[in-house]
């Protein structure tokens, strides 16, 4: 038969967690360079606990301070803080599809991840000017071509 896991502290935010992490190294009295042998590096402990914080908890160490101290998170609803919320928040506008699925967002415009290949260069290029007219091709190479020779060239006078 398992014993159900105890319970070590209820925290709501940021602060009460690295307060219940202080508690729980100064229960086990475990020093703060015990908790870095665990794969933090040397005086992290001791930064990322400090009473006033020198660094945060990210995600890298967030795991290796939760193994060191023998502890685990277990995320519980919390009906009084919802309720709360719940009566004064208004309801999302986006709803996902049956399968609970979230409906697609805004497509990003891709990375470049072709930069400085010439083959695919040629391509844009030609694709560019299949979409644009002759009238505007003309119109852009008019500009660029002002731009260039308004632009002074440094001469090296002896």
């Amino acid at each position: 038969m398992t014993d159900a896991p105890r319970p070590i502290a209820t925290v709501r935010n940021y602060d009460e967690f690295k307060e219940a992490l202080r508690a729980r190294a100064d229960e086990l009295q475990m020093s703060r360079a015990t908790i870095d042998a665990f794969g933090l590096p040397a005086g992290h402990a001791g930064n990322l606990l400090a009473p006033v914080p020198i660094k945060h908890i990210g995600p890298q160490s967030f795991g290796l301070l939760l193994t060191a101290l023998g502890l685990k998170v277990v995320v519980v609803e919390d009906a009084e803080a919802f309720a709360i919320y719940a009566a004064t928040a208004p309801k999302s506008k986006k709803q996902g599809d049956a399968s609970g699925r979230m409906l697609p967002r805004k497509r990003r415009k891709a990375k470049q991840k072709y930069a400085g290949n010439k083959k695919w260069s040629q391509i844009m290029n030609a694709r560019r000017s299949l979409i644009l007219s002759e009238q505007r091709r003309k119109q852009i190479a008019r500009k660029a071509a002002k731009k260039r020779w308004r632009t002074p060239r440094v001469v090296e006078v002896k």
